[in-house]
């Protein structure tokens, strides 16, 4: 797993369980050991977190996580059982002697605590963040899809060397008074079982390159590689940057043989990228399933947009 995806899926781990509040009013309870304080109020919550901890386990990733950190011991049936029965106005240095309490607490602040770790050492924490809000400041996060183990040199080559051509087709388009100024860098090349490729550049480049993407990829899932020509080119046509392309030729801002050669790169590189397994990890990710991933395979040497 890649160091970004520990950390975000860490991080979505404790959202779900409410790891940071059972902290939070733990260690409330814990100002003064001495003095009763109303743990009760943590029983809701308990239950609240079970229900979520029975919805993380549907899925591979998170319950891999929850076995390693074995969480079955916290969220076993007759321990929370009996954790409502212990969680009542008690003081803390009462209550925290009793093992069952003692390891409730201590699973949560572990897994507080591993967030932290890993967003301090592993991984800038503003990677682990919204990645669409990430857009705002010129980020944007690919996820490259392995199946085996890494990949060959050469592939990475012709990933890096079409992503390169696509992001300068569209800094072209934007900025035609400094066709030559391109301000993207690769910011980020974090490999695992996949590999996270995140990029750097302007705010406007990194919203037209993930609107590219987003449209194709809606196409790709709504119609399944539905190779007729005339939906493909009308597709081509409707094309948020296609219309922009069009738009400045119109006003005589790009030429004709500009405004051909800049929507054939971006047609053939997109193409060429998906082929490659290579998506916005945003758009990778949807909902945490694996679907995503086997149209990617399906979609390898075929040439959709041609």
């Amino acid at each position: 797993m890649q160091k970004l995806d520990f950390s975000i899926n860490i991080g979505h781990v404790i959202t779900e369980l409410s790891s940071e509040k059972f902290v939070e009013i733990f260690e409330q309870g814990f100002i003064n050991p001495g003095k009763a304080f109303n743990f009760a109020i943590l029983n809701p919550i308990l239950f609240a977190s079970k229900s979520k901890y029975d919805d993380l386990l549907k899925s591979d990733i998170f319950s891999d996580i929850l076995e390693r950190v074995n969480a079955s011991e916290v969220y076993d049936e007759e321990n929370l059982a009996t954790l409502t029965t212990l969680l009542r106005a008690v003081a803390g240095r009462d209550l925290i002697t009793n093992p069952k309490v003692a390891r409730l607490f201590s699973f949560h602040k572990s897994l507080v605590d591993l967030k932290n770790i890993s967003n301090e050492l592993l991984i800038d924490k503003q990677f682990t963040g919204d990645l669409d809000l990430l857009m705002d400041s010129g980020y944007l996060i690919f996820q490259i899809a392995i199946e085996e183990e890494g990949l060959e040199p050469s592939q990475y080559l012709k990933i890096l060397t079409a992503l390169d051509e696509l992001i300068k087709a569209i800094e072209k388009i934007q900025n035609q008074d400094n066709p030559e100024d391109s301000a993207t860098r690769i910011i980020l090349l974090d490999s695992g079982s996949d590999t996270n490729l995140g990029i750097k550049s302007s705010a406007e480049t990194a919203k037209s390159l993930f609107l590219i993407f987003k449209e194709v990829w809606d196409f790709i899932t709504n119609y399944r590689f539905y190779k007729t020509k005339q939906k493909n080119e009308a597709f081509m046509e409707s094309l948020t940057i296609r219309k922009e392309i069009l738009k400045m030729k119109e006003e005589n801002v790009l030429t004709d043989k500009e405004a051909q050669e800049y929507s054939h790169m971006i047609k053939t590189r997109t193409d060429s990228l998906i082929g490659l397994k290579v998506l916005p990890k945003s758009l990778m990710n949807i909902n945490h399933n694996v679907e995503n991933k086997n149209l990617l395979n399906e979609y390898k040497d075929m040439k959709l947009l041609e």
